[in-house]
């Protein structure tokens, strides 16, 4: 199952016309508008119907756990089959979507749209860091094989060290911290290996009243709308970072943006990043966007 949700000042939409695979629905309604909500739209795969109670069992735990942090006592489940390509059958996504609301009932206030319709819809997103999140609900052979990459990562042993401006490295537990609070954070913060989100970042409002960047609320979580004193920020920065690495030899190069799945040299690496993946097919072929730069210059360097 995958589901994103969205944090919003109010959601209405409204039933056009049903779809073969339509649900029957009470005599006359024609939408609902709620507000101060929590939007779950949903898409059940086919992956889901083996472990139909055990999907809908953590989906539940999922949304719950957003909803108590932001605060949301309703919530509206929206069917949304764009979310994958991979759909399981009308039957079994209606009787998981039935399942979700039963188990978040009682706790919240929920409402479930109808599967299987033609459906306009208005959202007003609220535009905060945990407004808008995405979480792929993944039980069975699947999960076996994130637990076995987790695994894998947490056998790995770090070393960690400061780089000083005279080429030393130094063990953080030798270095010197008593005038770099600052690195210490750093420090600290990398060698926790936690990137969960549990408060707004600081900076957040700061660069909204700046008015040097925001969040966009027509993409997905995180993706970001670039203003004028912002993108001349950015890009003085890329400049100035751009001339320290040809200072030193190095060059600059450019890969594609989406690689395929199935690639050798990649497929075992995707797997110990299993939550990381926007995923897309072409040519009947499953790809990847790439989250990082390093698959292709490793590739690239293969090559060379």
């Amino acid at each position: 199952m995958r589901i994103l949700l969205i944090h919003a000042d109010s959601m209405k939409y409204e039933v056009k016309s049903p779809t073969k695979v339509a649900e029957k629905i009470r005599e006359g309604f024609k939408g609902e508008e709620i507000s101060e909500v929590l939007v779950v739209f949903t898409a059940v795969e086919s992956r889901d119907k083996a472990s139909a109670a055990e999907v809908a069992e953590r989906a539940a735990a999922e949304i719950e756990d957003v909803a108590r942090k932001v605060k949301a006592q309703r919530i509206l489940i929206y069917p949304y089959a764009h979310l994958s390509s991979d759909l399981a059958s009308p039957n079994v996504a209606i009787g998981i979507l039935d399942s979700l609301k039963e188990k978040l009932d009682g706790s919240f206030e929920v409402s479930r749209a109808p599967f299987g319709y033609y459906k306009s819809f208005t959202i007003s997103c609220k535009g905060h860091p945990l407004s808008e999140l995405s979480r792929d609900i993944v039980v069975g052979e699947e999960e076996e094989r994130e637990s076995i990459a987790i695994a894998k990562e947490k056998k790995i042993k770090s070393s960690w060290y400061v780089l000083t401006p005279d080429g030393d490295l130094v063990k953080v537990s030798k270095f010197d911290f008593s005038n770099h609070e600052g690195l210490r954070k750093l420090a600290q913060y990398e060698m926790a290996r936690s990137r969960a989100v549990d408060r707004v970042p600081p900076h957040v409002k700061l660069m909204q009243r700046l008015e040097l960047v925001d969040y966009e609320p027509g993409s997905d979580s995180g993706n970001l709308r670039w203003y004028p004193k912002g993108t001349l920020i950015k890009r003085l920065m890329e400049q100035h970072i751009t001339n320290i690495v040809r200072s030193v030899g190095g060059m600059e190069v450019e890969t594609p943006i989406m690689y395929d799945m199935a690639h050798p040299s990649l497929s075992k690496y995707l797997e110990r990043f299993p939550a990381r993946q926007y995923t897309l097919t072409s040519d009947q072929r499953e790809f990847f966007l790439r989250f990082a730069a390093c698959f292709g210059q490793y590739l690239m360097a293969h090559d060379m």
